[in-house]
């Protein structure tokens, strides 16, 4: 049996189920669409890809909302010299990219990872992560309460729970 006719034999049984069911096949159609969406999430990770693409632009224009300590003078006159800007931790441009990307580096029908791709060249990042020879700049902290709800809600949207 194909996966197009298992999908239509259980559009049948599901509408079988709400003619004899009554007003309570309302409510079993709307669990079964509940169940439905939560079997596979993958169709929201796009809108929850743009959340965390929002968030990390975020942080690298606020220097982790003021987190991050400011650079010295030497590094910014040597930015300058080079061309680069004189933002923290930006630069080629590269770790913002990787860790902005709203390409999945792994996904699932359960499952969403973001953040640099496998072999991504941005080897410098650890060195701020931990603060060897730098100061100490996470270019992905925690989530925030409040971009906790932001995802919550793009994944409620999905499984048609907004609100």
């Amino acid at each position: 049996m194909s996966a197009g006719s298992r999908y239509a034999s259980k559009q049948r049984s599901r509408a079988r189920a709400k003619a004899a069911a009554g007003t309570g096949g309302a409510m079993n159609a709307m669990l079964d669409d509940l169940i439905e969406a939560a079997g596979d999430m993958s169709p929201a990770w796009p809108s929850v890809a743009q959340v965390w693409q929002d968030r990390q632009q975020k942080i690298f224009a606020t220097g982790s909302n003021g987190r991050w300590a400011p650079l010295k003078a030497a590094t910014i006159m040597k930015k300058r010299r080079e061309g680069a800007t004189t933002e923290p931790l930006i630069h080629t441009g590269s770790l913002l990219h990787e860790v902005s990307s709203t390409t999945p580096r792994a996904q699932g029908p359960h499952f969403v990872v973001f953040g640099p791709q496998k072999g991504a060249v941005i080897g410098y990042a650890k060195h701020h992560l931990r603060g060897n020879g730098v100061p100490q700049r996470n270019p992905v902290p925690r989530f925030t309460p409040t971009e906790r709800k932001r995802l919550i809600e793009k994944i409620r949207e999905h499984m048609g729970m907004a609100g």
